[in-house]
């Protein structure tokens, strides 16, 4: 029931961002780096890529602006419920179908492994 998520590097973040079709306040703290090679990558880590996109991000030392922050986040238009799920859809296929196309793609390899198809 939350209009917004207020988190950190957590990627608890795009669940509900994509779930609810709500924006995020990101905190940033210190991100947790497993790979501190990842910037020779040639691919942005879906958690930087994102961020941005599903919401905004104050540093710690603007803490005091969250209110001001939430109330920016619930007025523009690029976290209107509609830019999100078109977000959504460009990030995550099959949305509240995975299932069903999961299960037909397994299928069909095991027919066509099989020689049924």
């Amino acid at each position: 029931t939350a209009d917004v998520l207020l988190t950190d590097w957590s990627s608890i973040a795009f669940e509900y961002a994509f779930a609810t079709l709500r924006p995020v306040l990101f905190i940033n703290t210190p991100m947790k780096v497993v790979n501190p090679d990842y910037q020779e990558l040639s691919s942005v880590p879906i958690d930087i890529e994102l961020r941005d996109k599903v919401g905004v991000s104050l540093e710690l030392s603007e803490v005091s602006t969250v209110k001001d922050a939430v109330a920016a986040l619930l007025q523009e238009s690029r976290f209107s419920k509609e830019s999100m799920a078109k977000m959504r859809d460009y990030y995550i296929y099959n949305v509240g179908k995975s299932g069903v196309v999961g299960a037909k793609y397994i299928i069909e390899r095991l027919m066509e492994k099989t020689g049924q198809k």
